[in-house]
């Protein structure tokens, strides 16, 4: 029974990981496709997707992270805004070891999929 468990977990976390490296829904956008790895890499695991059917997670719950599909977060946040949190930090979260073309490129994935 145990082994079933743990069958169906690593079946469970292997389906996510297929599903957060599908390409891109913009056909032929490179910088899409890598700012899409990149937040999913970096920063799925906190600014969580409710649309693609990610869990609140307990660090969700306690510290909210921004959340990219609300209107108000883009009337508050432009490019440089989003570049000097991921660089610097935020309130609970750390500076991102990214370099200059993964931040455009996560920039570009999040303008493209979360500002509506």
């Amino acid at each position: 029974m145990k082994i079933i468990q743990v069958l169906i977990s690593v079946l469970a976390i292997s389906a996510v990981h297929l599903a957060w490296a599908q390409v891109s829904q913009v056909p032929g956008d490179l910088l899409y496709d890598q700012g899409k790895k990149v937040f999913n890499a970096n920063c799925r695991v906190c600014h969580i997707l409710k649309s693609e059917g990610d869990l609140t997670t307990p660090y969700y719950l306690r510290f909210r992270p921004g959340d990219f599909s609300n209107q108000d977060f883009w009337k508050n946040h432009d490019e440089r805004n989003i570049e000097n949190a991921i660089r610097k930090g935020k309130g609970a979260m750390p500076a991102q070891p990214l370099g200059p073309d993964e931040i455009k490129a996560v920039i570009h994935y999040m303008k493209i999929e979360f500002k509506k």
